[in-house]
């Protein structure tokens, strides 16, 4: 157990300052998050009230940044915490600048369409460009076989 949880908070291998300067920031994130999920525990609908949000995305709130900081420290389930914070803050943000809860909705699903579809839309162009790239030069592996494969042998 004490060397899985070794391994994890110090990776070795060729990417050990990349490593640890991501374990730092995420320790760094995690506290902060946790600090702040936790102090809105005691009193979550003064907190909803100072910020004008219904109580409950409050409670929502605060349980995402509680448990999704304590996650971020230890490393678990980071893509999906981050997605989670995200969505939230999102909508949060949606929230304020237009002061309809639907609208903030309708933003932030606005926004993640466009997360998910902008890398499919790289994704394509970029074999596009690949594709029309092998045919211009002439490096598609048929052709190179042909030259490559020797003729019929010699009676």
């Amino acid at each position: 157990m004490y060397d899985k949880l070794r391994t994890l908070l110090f990776p070795t291998g060729a990417h050990t300052r990349l490593a640890l300067a991501l374990l730092i920031l995420r320790l760094f994130v995690g506290i902060a998050f946790t600090q702040h999920g936790s102090g809105k525990l005691m009193h979550p609908s003064e907190f909803a009230a100072e910020f004008g949000i219904p109580v409950w995305l409050a409670l929502i709130t605060m349980m995402t940044q509680l448990i999704g900081g304590i996650l971020l420290i230890v490393g678990i389930l980071q893509t999906i915490i981050t997605y989670g914070l995200f969505i939230l803050f999102g909508v949060i943000a949606a929230l304020f600048s237009t002061g309809d809860f639907q609208a903030a909705l309708v933003q932030v699903g606005g926004t993640l369409l466009s997360a998910v579809v902008s890398p499919i839309t790289t994704i394509a162009i970029i074999l596009l460009y690949f594709d029309l790239r092998v045919r211009k030069e002439g490096l598609d592996l048929d052709q190179l076989a042909q030259q490559t494969s020797p003729g019929p042998a010699p009676a």
